[in-house]
């Protein structure tokens, strides 16, 4: 997995003990989605990530939504989608990176206002209701031959570096290799999704990326479970 770089865009002249001080009194650290989507594909994205101070909202929101207002509504039928949600997070507030940021923030980060995530305390998005239902529906064209399979998990990974869309996360538990499991989903999903759409499918283990998939995604509803 790539790692995420955001650059930071109105803390000039803050020491980290004064930003430490301003989310204390309520600040928040913000990113802002934009999508735009020319005919053949789609690009959704964040913006650099801006100091809001405690009780208001800012107008940080305005260009990203006026950009995907304009332009990301033209890819049938991931622009649409992708357009829709990028405004509706805008209009709630935005994205609160808060604590992945300052997990991350260092004096040297904060003077190059480019905070590069090694450490994330959040990994994981929730997928759209019609992503997780597609999904579902993909896994559960696989079951049938994979009884040994117990959970799975879905995702939307958002720790993407900086160009490249968050992509969705399949993650599955089962006592056997999830190898042969994973080659017959992909060609289950792509029943329904383009070859351009990203999936990456893990085993439930006990690696960090799994843990945060179970915390952080959904459960799917499986023939088994």
């Amino acid at each position: 997995m790539s790692i995420m770089k955001y650059r930071l865009a109105n803390l000039e002249g803050f020491t980290i003990g004064q930003l430490e001080q301003e989310i204390a009194q309520g600040g928040k650290l913000i990113t802002y989605a934009w999508t735009i989507s020319p005919i053949a594909f789609t690009v959704r994205n964040v913006t650099s990530v801006y100091l809001v101070p405690p009780g208001k909202k800012g107008n940080h929101w305005l260009i990203p939504t006026i950009i995907t207002g304009l332009f990301g509504w033209w890819s049938i039928p991931n622009g649409f989608i992708n357009a829709l949600q990028s405004i509706k997070v805008n209009l709630s507030g935005g994205l609160d990176i808060t604590g992945d940021i300052m997990a991350n923030l260092d004096e040297a980060s904060l003077a190059t206002k480019t905070v590069e995530f090694k450490v994330a305390q959040g990994l994981f998005g929730k997928a759209t209701e019609r992503n997780r239902t597609l999904i579902t529906k993909a896994v559960n064209r696989t079951m049938p031959h994979y009884r040994e399979v117990d959970e799975v998990y879905l995702g939307r990974y958002i720790n993407t570096q900086e160009g490249e869309q968050p992509f969705h996360v399949i993650g599955i538990r089962s006592v056997e290799p999830i190898d042969q499991f994973r080659g017959s989903l992909l060609m289950n999903l792509r029943k329904d999704y383009y070859k351009h759409v990203r999936f990456e499918i893990i085993a439930l283990d006990s690696s960090e990326l799994a843990i945060k998939l179970v915390e952080q995604g959904d459960r799917l509803k499986i023939l088994s479970s």
